[in-house]
């Protein structure tokens, strides 16, 4: 069998399209076609049945393309690791994270790596949870960071560490006297929020279903240097990783109230394709980033 001839209905099947296909593999559409074609001719079956826009793979179309995905997916995966050799070679990881990661843990670690291994080049680049995850599932990082669980029989994922939220406050407002906050106290506060899909506000959800309360929403916002300077104008409160606050809390622009609940966490998670390979490079930086989670998670347990 051709394997020009069962790429070609692959990606076809695959995206639904002669075009997309052609574009895909970088050559004319008729050549497509007539790959295709000349695949159902040396079969003996029809393998597509295409009627105006309607794309739909005969049963035999099905079968092969069942077993094309799998030869395909083992040759992306091969690819994969020779650009991952030549990477190792070249000394460069690329790494996509969330924004709060980059910003206020990332620093924390990164500086002993460079200062180790001042050859490699590391590419950080910050996202939200859903691009971390499909630029991993399509094999476009080394590895990624997200801060909630992600089920993809492609992705491997590794609990880090986990960061306790507090309630965020102007010295000015009313409960910031207070030592520790009860979750009723929190029943009908003006807040500012993250955003729906964030890991605060996975918490946040599961906080408020916990304990039965709800909150006057001021506004939604992502950044997390924007809802402090709304907390630090008396806008309202927030919830918010205590790591994040903790420089204007250390110079009292901004209180961070322990509220009494075990479980208003926010956990990080390392997550890779299942058949990433990892050159020594990257090892390396994830044993570097690993063992400071640990002391991380230690520390905070002390």
């Amino acid at each position: 069998m051709n394997l020009d001839n069962l790429k070609s209905f692959y990606y076809t099947a695959k995206l639904s399209s002669f075009t997309k296909a052609a574009e895909y593999l970088n050559i004319t559409q008729p050549s497509v076609t007539r790959q295709v074609q000349d695949l159902q001719e040396k079969t003996g079956f029809a393998l597509i049945n295409k009627t105006g826009k309607t794309f739909i793979l005969t049963d035999a179309g099905n079968m092969l393309y069942s077993m094309a995905k799998t030869i395909f997916e083992v040759e992306s995966r091969i690819e994969e690791s020779i650009r991952d050799y030549k990477r190792q070679k070249k000394g460069n990881i690329v790494i996509n994270t969330i924004n709060s990661f980059c910003s206020y843990y990332l620093p924390d670690f990164m500086p002993k790596f460079i200062e180790k291994y001042p050859e490699i080049k590391v590419a950080v680049y910050a996202m939200p949870d859903e691009s971390v995850v499909s630029r991993t599932v399509k094999f476009e990082n080394d590895f990624g960071i997200i801060s909630h669980k992600v089920k993809d029989p492609k992705i491997m994922l590794h609990e880090l560490f986990c960061e306790e939220i507090v309630l965020i406050s102007s010295p000015d407002m009313p409960l910031a006297k207070e030592a520790k906050i009860k979750p009723v106290q929190l029943n009908n506060l003006p807040m500012i929020l993250f955003e729906k899909d964030s890991g605060t506000m996975y918490s946040t959800e599961g906080f408020m279903r916990r304990n039965k309360i709800n909150f006057e929403t001021i506004c939604i916002i992502s950044d997390s240097e924007a809802v402090k300077n709304m907390v630090r104008q008396k806008a309202g409160y927030a919830l918010i990783s205590k790591k994040v606050v903790e420089k204007e809390v250390a110079s009292g622009e901004l209180i961070a109230l322990h509220i009494n609940d075990s479980f208003l966490t926010r956990k990080f998670y390392m997550i890779h394709h299942k058949d990433k390979y990892f050159s020594g490079n990257l090892q390396s930086f994830i044993g570097i980033m690993m063992e400071w989670a640990k002391t991380y998670n230690s520390d905070k347990s002390l």
